[in-house]
């Protein structure tokens, strides 16, 4: 499927006509959360990393997460801040790094080659993306869920929530990188309607 055809399931399930202009940022949603929790494969980029000026490497503006860090072919542990501070006054060589501010911390330094985990680019703007050919009733259960919470059906919330973890959880898992997360829904709402539509 493309991005518009899932749009039109997600306007036929959803079936509301006070709901058309908010579609698009419904699928938003979506998106975000699908973004937040899934961790699959076919997210992987791979880039090389040149050190700043202040010996920190950029990370991609795209990226959620480390896959695997190497410098010089040599594979690099990920550590917090702190012991990568003490790792590197302590003159050790092992190769370790920390994520801080953006940026890679590599010790011993290098051009550090990266194996990340990728946002979804928006599918409003990637029609054909692969997500929408391979997993359309995620984007359409998360979209349905979030359009249940801007219309306070907790009901219908809670059973398109199920759906969507479900998926998640299984392509997680079957993909080798199952990952726990929390059970509270990320749309947010107020009285005044939906939050983080543009």
């Amino acid at each position: 499927m493309d991005y518009q055809s899932v749009r039109i399931l997600f306007e036929r399930q959803l079936s509301r006509q006070d709901a058309d202009d908010l579609l698009d940022d419904f699928i938003r949603l979506a998106e975000a959360k699908i973004g937040r929790y899934l961790r699959i494969e076919r997210m992987d980029k791979d880039t090389i990393l040149k050190a700043d000026a202040d010996g920190g490497h950029t990370l991609p503006e795209d990226y959620l997460a480390p896959r695997e860090v190497s410098v010089g072919g040599d594979d690099y542990t990920q550590v917090n801040h702190s012991s990568y501070i003490e790792h590197k006054d302590s003159w050790n060589d092992e190769g370790v790094y920390c994520v801080r501010s953006g940026k890679i911390l590599a010790y011993p330094d290098g051009d550090v080659n990266l194996l990340y985990c990728a946002e979804i680019p928006a599918l409003i703007d990637n029609q054909t993306h692969w997500m929408l050919r391979k997993n359309p009733d995620l984007v359409l259960y998360s979209a349905m869920e979030a359009a249940a919470i801007h219309f306070r059906d907790d009901e219908a919330a809670a059973i398109h929530k199920a759906l969507s973890d479900r998926i998640i959880a299984d392509l997680n898992k079957d993909d080798g990188k199952d990952i726990s997360h929390d059970p509270v829904s990320p749309f947010l709402s107020t009285d005044s309607g939906i939050m983080g539509a543009s």
